[in-house]
């Protein structure tokens, strides 16, 4: 744009004729470029996902289908509660040659003091009898605490096993797999990445924000149910219809959004659809509603005149023995944000910010306040969300100043908010301040909010049409 501006100058110029709206013009878009060189940090959200922090979806690995455990699982952990047979029980593996680099996976275990003396529980290969050594290589787990295993890309079976073990009750050994993806990168190269500290990454806390953990929800024994997370699952084949298939988890009524995709909605012959959302009202009514074809469903579900009620996924009878594939993906209520669930999650950059130059700094972020409390602290500098707008309070030099929801401009210190999504303020407020950025609260109050991203210009205050230039290109992801 500006290339073009400047050949126009010059043809006008060669005319002859009055340059002055044109040279206006340009001078507007230099007055409104973003100044990168003052660009401190930037932070994105944008396409991260719960399922991203994890180098391993256990959902993916094969559950021994025989008598050999009683065990649970979803894409981050296992539970273990018993054995069933045999003396060497492969309980889950990672299928054969699906790792052609191999892997290094680290996680935690805890309950092992629940397996009886005179059995070993390992991860490795197989070995053959209660006799035999373990096989090179293998690591045993022996005590409570976090571990590091090596999956093979060639062998044939990686898997947790039990040496010795033939009937074991009263397990409960648990392993989850030790988050690798927790820093939100400083995408200036700059260096201030952000330690997401005290996250679930499930439910409202981490990314996308979801009502409910899909892995809660209680599959029938007349369905094949397969990749099960957190926010998704698959029904694989249904062997009896005219039933419950999937009961969901209980609690408080909530309404509940999903993405459904099938192979197919009706059986062979039938004009019926197989599979309905099914709940029961407060007044004993039993609703249901048909899941026909791909898209998304928005589902009221109720908890019933129980006060824990029954919903979930029920089937036809034309959905007996059939195998549709139908994968039920529940939606996030802020979709490419990182939720801070306002108890315990909150971020810290891995080394302090410097002092900003002349006392000057721009912040804009781009986020949804879901609570009051505190949003950002910077070495002295709050800045909280109260109930008619934002706050700032520069500690050191006990200089505190309020602005109101929606107000655009403020005249005393040019502090901004736009639609309640972004602040600048400038060289009184936040005099002397330096040290470690923190996100989401401090050690004694947290704010619940949706954050989407979020930039820190150093020693300089942009002015009106810089910050909307600015918040444009983060809202749009091509800052």
């Amino acid at each position: 744009m500006i290339k073009n501006e400047g050949k126009s100058i010059y043809n006008i110029h060669k005319d002859g004729k009055d340059i002055s709206q044109v040279v206006s013009k340009l001078e507007t878009v230099f007055d409104n470029r973003i100044p990168y060189s003052n660009l401190l940090a930037y932070y994105n959200t944008k396409g991260k996902t719960n399922q991203d922090i994890y180098l391993e979806d256990f959902t993916t690995w094969t559950k021994d289908t025989g008598t050999q455990q009683v065990m649970t699982y979803d894409n981050k952990q296992i539970n273990i509660t018993g054995v069933n047979s045999r003396t060497t029980a492969a309980q889950i593996w990672v299928p054969a040659n699906t790792r052609p680099n191999g892997l290094r996976l680290k996680f935690n275990v805890s309950g092992i003091n629940t397996l009886p003396a005179g059995n070993t529980m390992y991860f490795g290969t197989y070995s053959s009898n209660a006799t035999t050594p373990l096989p090179a290589g293998s690591t045993i787990i022996d005590h409570d605490g976090e571990y590091e295993i090596n999956i093979n890309p060639y062998t044939a079976v990686n898997s947790f096993r039990f040496k010795n073990a033939t009937v074991l009750t009263g397990l409960n050994i648990t392993i989850e797999q030790v988050a690798t993806e927790t820093i939100l990168p400083d995408l200036t190269g700059n260096g201030y990445d952000l330690n997401l500290l005290g996250f679930d990454f499930s439910g409202m806390s981490g990314y996308g924000g979801y009502r409910d953990n899909l892995n809660t929800w209680t599959p029938s024994g007349n369905v094949q149910v397969i990749n099960r997370t957190n926010s998704s699952f698959t029904i694989a084949r249904t062997t009896n219809g005219n039933t419950w298939q999937i009961t969901g988890s209980s609690g408080n009524a909530k309404t509940l959004k999903f993405n459904i995709t099938a192979d197919f909605y009706q059986a062979p012959g039938s004009t019926a659809y197989m599979y309905q959302f099914g709940w029961t009202t407060s007044t004993g009514t039993t609703m249901r509603t048909s899941i026909t074809s791909d898209g998304e469903y928005e589902i009221p579900f109720e908890n019933g005149t129980s006060g824990a009620g029954t919903w979930g996924i029920v089937a036809h009878t034309s959905a007996s023995n059939q195998s549709p594939n139908l994968k039920i993906e529940l939606l996030p209520d802020y979709p490419d944000a990182l939720v801070f669930d306002g108890v315990k999650d909150f971020a810290q950059s891995v080394i302090q910010l410097p002092a900003f130059t002349d006392n000057n700094y721009t912040l804009i972020l781009d986020a949804d306040y879901l609570s009051n409390g505190r949003i950002i602290y910077i070495g002295g500098l709050y800045i909280t969300k109260t109930a008619t707008g934002f706050s700032w309070w520069n500690l050191n030099q006990n200089i505190r100043f309020n602005i109101p929801n929606g107000v655009i401009g403020y005249t005393n210190n040019k502090a901004y908010t736009i639609d309640g999504d972004i602040f600048i303020n400038t060289n009184t407020i936040t005099r002397n301040v330096s040290g470690i950025l923190t996100v989401g609260g401090d050690s004694t109050t947290k704010a619940k909010i949706a954050l989407r991203s979020m930039v820190i210009f150093n020693g300089v205050n942009l002015n009106y049409e810089q910050i909307m230039n600015c918040y444009t290109k983060m809202k749009n992801n091509t800052l």
